[in-house]
């Protein structure tokens, strides 16, 4: 039986978002077949990262990584060397869930499979060798909260007349809406019980695109998500009693819906 690594908390940093992740899980070679991948396993709400090396464009590299929870991973990939790598995500039955391709963004989000096993192929194009590192996080499953999901009311669209949102005792929130049209504005607003880190995962719910702002009471921003993914999910540190508000504007015309799912730990 393949050894699982299980993840103990600790603050690393990847491109500007923080995740609380473990130590480098090197590949180990052979790994150039599922059955013979570099096997991990992501605990909810944690990050990990992922390494390795490609000699050459002949080389394949897997990970089976395991994911307690959640409803999508995000990873961003960084390479160093002479090839361009390219990743691809796989379930149990070898479907592939998403696609990372030479030269592109680096990041990639898809949803979970229901016995939470997913398998990571890394390949280069190009001459030379590469080592690359994958950097994962396995958000924490939607919150639940003591009064249900909060729908934006209108009218919301200036921050004086934001939608209030009380984060539950667990420090659980939802709230949710949909842009009437191009010069819509939907703003909430909440303010923290206590001091921490709170995720904030930003769901699209049909094929528009939207822009998630997050700004303090000075009207510093804290936070920007563009929704060129169904799915997506970040942190911001928040200061007791502080006022944060959350402002959504469409990105080109159409009606978007949307859930915001807040976690404070």
């Amino acid at each position: 039986m393949r050894r699982r690594i299980r993840t103990t908390p600790r603050l690393e940093t990847l491109e500007g978002r923080a995740l609380l992740s473990t130590t480098v899980v090197m590949e180990h070679e052979p790994d150039n077949t599922p059955a013979a991948a570099t096997a991990a396993e992501l605990v909810v709400g944690n990050g990990m990262l992922l390494a390795g090396t490609l000699p050459n464009s002949s080389d394949s590299d897997f990970f089976h990584v395991h994911l307690d929870g959640g409803t999508s991973t995000f990873l961003n990939v960084r390479t160093f060397g002479g090839l361009n790598d390219y990743m691809v995500v796989y379930d149990a039955s070898g479907h592939a869930l998403d696609v990372v391709p030479p030269g592109g963004s680096g990041v990639s989000s898809f949803p979970v499979p229901t016995n939470g096993d997913v398998f990571l192929r890394v390949g280069g194009v190009g001459s030379g060798a590469s080592f690359y590192v994958l950097g994962l996080i396995d958000p924490a499953p939607p919150p639940t909260t003591t009064g249900g999901r909060t729908a934006d009311s209108e009218p919301n669209n200036t921050a004086a007349q934001a939608t209030r949102i009380t984060l539950a005792p667990t420090g659980a929130a939802s709230f949710s809406g949909t842009i009437s049209g191009p010069n819509d504005v939907d703003y909430f607003v909440v303010t923290a019980p206590r001091s921490g880190r709170m995720s904030v995962s930003f769901r699209r719910n049909d094929q528009s695109s939207l822009r998630l702002d997050a700004t303090d009471a000075s009207g510093r921003t804290r936070l920007t998500i563009l929704s060129d993914r169904p799915n997506f999910i970040s942190f911001i540190n928040v200061q007791a009693g502080a006022t944060y508000y959350f402002r959504l504007t469409p990105l080109r015309d159409g009606s978007p819906s949307y859930t915001v799912d807040l976690r404070l730990t």
